[in-house]
């Protein structure tokens, strides 16, 4: 019949669609392209003037790099390139020698910050000698460089999105890289043949479904499978300096109790970007021997200092932060209970209605059992 012809050239377009969507980014193509294709296909479909919509179509495919770059520079004026991939849309701006990098038009990470000298300041004195040290992310905050002054062994790096090292190399003059950079998913590849002293997460954060899976009780586990005995994981979590809203808490609660399903000690180190770390065995708490560690080491920082560290361990939040934990009865963040995934919702939409943030939300999953009565009721 007709409708059913119309339902079936309806499902094929979808698919086809979804299948040239999927592809493009694979192979390194802009999104643009993919709508010259459709355009194309449609063109040919046509029986009049299907040369001429051909050519047009043609025309645009060919010079669609190029169509693209300009189209992104009405919001990226100072663009130094952009491509798609599977992970998203990657932007490179910069200007006077700093190169930030944006994903889906989204703020990611900026060449001259200082999150890198005080993450690996953080990680890295936890141990006398850091030995062997693995970096999930972070090529583009060098990581990898912060690290070199503790005198690591070996640093391996695995990167989720291998468009990002090809995409911003050419840009980051002199950049510091693992010495062995591993692309592919940390999920896939954890846990590595070799143990390490060190593994440090600078993976994104835990905002929607595909992320959360790299903050959960099950990928903690393939992170501890990956560790010496002695050996400790550092990951971070952006939050508010000095006040967490109940919903900030409650997903950084989540979080530590995801942790402490997998290690005996875990340490948090509250700040702008919360540090959570954690190991088999006892982890260092001594502010003094620590810093005697950061002193021996004697990074070329900006911020990250001897006296900085100590404060880091010792200032009110931080013992503030440990007994608000402890005290905080949230579910651990797992793969079939994502429940940083509905924080980071939760927490999206406090920006527009900051009352959001104040109010935390009861746990609906006592009443999940009720949905197939509800489902099945009105049949």
């Amino acid at each position: 019949s007709t409708l059913a012809r119309t339902y079936a050239f309806e499902s094929l377009g979808a698919a086809s669609g979804g299948l040239v969507a999927t592809l493009l980014p694979a192979v390194g193509a802009p999104g643009l392209a993919g709508a010259w294709l459709v355009a194309l296909a449609a063109s040919l479909a046509r029986r009049r003037r299907a040369v001429v919509l051909a050519a047009i179509a043609m025309a645009g495919l060919v010079t669609s790099p190029w169509l693209d770059a300009r189209l992104t520079r009405w919001t990226h004026p100072d663009l130094l390139a952009t491509r798609d991939t599977p992970y998203g849309r990657l932007t490179l701006d910069g200007r006077a020698g700093q190169v930030a990098v944006f994903v889906d038009d989204a703020l990611a990470y900026e060449s001259q910050g200082t999150t890198a000298e005080e993450f690996a300041a953080i990680a890295a004195v936890q141990r006398e000698t850091p030995g062997a040290v693995l970096v999930l992310g972070g090529w583009i905050e060098d990581l990898a460089g912060a690290l070199a002054p503790y005198g690591p062994s070996r640093v391996v790096g695995i990167e989720l999105d291998g468009g990002l090292p090809a995409l911003a190399a050419p840009h980051l003059h002199g950049r510091a890289a693992p010495g062995d950079l591993l692309v592919g998913d940390p999920r896939r590849l954890l846990p590595l043949p070799e143990r390490f002293d060190l593994v440090l997460s600078a993976l994104p954060e835990p905002s929607n479904g595909r992320a959360n899976r790299h903050y959960t009780a099950e990928f903690f586990a393939r992170c501890a499978a990956s560790l010496t005995d002695d050996g400790v994981l550092a990951i971070r979590l952006r939050t508010a300096e000095n006040l967490w809203t109940p919903r900030q808490a409650h997903r950084a609660a989540a979080v530590h109790a995801a942790l402490t399903a997998v290690f005996a000690h875990v340490v948090v180190l509250p700040g702008a970007e919360t540090v959570f770390l954690a190991s088999s065995s006892p982890l260092e708490r001594d502010a003094a021997v620590l810093a005697a560690r950061f002193r021996r080491a004697d990074p070329p920082t900006q911020i990250a200092s001897a006296a900085w560290l100590t404060w880091r361990y010792e200032n009110d939040r931080t013992v503030q932060a440990a007994a608000g934990l402890r005290h905080t009865h949230v579910p651990a963040n797992r793969d079939l209970r994502p429940t940083c995934y509905a924080d980071a919702i939760m927490l999206d939409l406090a920006r527009v209605f900051p009352e959001i943030g104040w109010r935390p939300l009861p746990d609906v999953a006592r009443w999940l059992w009720l949905a197939p009565v509800v489902l099945v009721a009105p049949a």
